[in-house]
């Protein structure tokens, strides 16, 4: 089950950085060979979200209008359309303001990249793995996790 399409063995790590690329939620050790859709939706964060047990923070007002807010995660196409997560407009045929948010929630994406860029340069481990069992990788991501926050 760990066994990935790209040939080797892992472990799915869920993160959810805020704008500083500091973690503010993890989910670590779904199978490998699950899309992220497919991670995000065996996470304890989604069962959260559908239960509305997450402790979201409340909706802040736009600088400098009275609109309030509310805090969204972002995802990619294998993700849920949910009331606190969005995801790209699919299909080809997208008017210009689809592909403008689009493009936008792409910028928020890379948010999660340059995080997991700043954890691989700090620990090898992401780079070239380890052998180790699935419980000891868990509590090591766990650690290196602990200390991006």
């Amino acid at each position: 089950m760990y066994y990935n399409y790209k040939k080797y063995f892992s472990l799915a790590l869920l993160p959810v950085p805020d704008g500083n690329c500091r973690l503010i939620a993890v989910d670590i050790g779904c199978y490998g060979k699950q899309s992220d859709g497919g991670t995000f939706r065996a996470s304890n964060l989604y069962n959260n979200i559908l239960n509305e047990t997450e402790n979201w923070p409340l909706p802040k007002e736009l600088p400098g209008t009275s609109v309030k807010d509310p805090l969204v995660l972002a995802g990619d196409e294998t993700f849920p359309l949910l009331e606190n997560l969005m995801r790209p407009f699919p299909g080809l045929s997208q008017t210009e303001e689809e592909r403008l948010v689009n493009r936008r929630l792409s910028r928020a994406r890379t948010v999660v990249v340059r995080t997991f860029r700043i954890m691989a340069s700090k620990w090898g481990l992401f780079r070239k793995g380890t052998e180790t069992s699935v419980v000891h990788a868990d509590i090591i991501i766990q650690c290196i996790c602990a200390c991006t926050i």
